[in-house]
């Protein structure tokens, strides 16, 4: 009796496990470098953005909101900035969430929010830089040598949500 339960044990764990599914590992993330070229502050932040890496697409990019903390600081009292940033190329579009902290080691980081097409599942972050560069960048307007640099990792660019 004790032979035909082990048996009929094994046979139920090699059903489910034919029944199962089987277990897909995740690509890793691959590097990215986005460089965008605000030209244009006001009314609106606007300007052109290359990457490379992860995501190998140019467009253009919107401020879309901003917000510092605390809420009515002046501008010397700033302690972190929060920017989004809509991104748009050929590929689709996509969010950048940026914060600056102006406090201590003075960190700047992103995060890829919600996408559309090639970007729709996309995800992402790392560290950024502003800084002016002595070239002129793609601007056709306005200021010609700012350049705010992404620089991370990204994954599931091209799959859908």
């Amino acid at each position: 009796m004790k032979t035909r339960s082990l048996a009929a044990g094994a046979a139920l764990a090699a059903s489910l496990i034919g029944l199962s599914p089987v277990g897909v590992a995740a690509a890793p993330p691959e590097g990215l470098v986005i460089n965008a070229h605000p030209c244009v502050f006001a009314p609106v932040e606007t300007g052109p953005w290359e990457a490379e890496g992860a995501i190998s697409d140019h467009g253009t990019l919107v401020r879309t909101g901003a917000a510092v903390s605390p809420p009515d600081a002046g501008f010397l009292d700033v302690r972190t900035a929060r920017e989004e940033f809509l991104f748009t190329g050929a590929e689709g579009t996509f969010t950048v969430h940026a914060q600056e902290s102006s406090v201590g080691n003075q960190t700047r980081v992103w995060e890829i929010g919600a996408g559309t097409g090639a970007y729709a599942a996309t995800s992402g972050h790392g560290t950024a830089a502003f800084f002016i560069t002595e070239e002129p960048n793609a601007c056709t307007e306005g200021f010609r040598n700012f350049t705010f640099a992404l620089t991370g990792v990204a994954s599931k660019v091209g799959h859908a949500s």
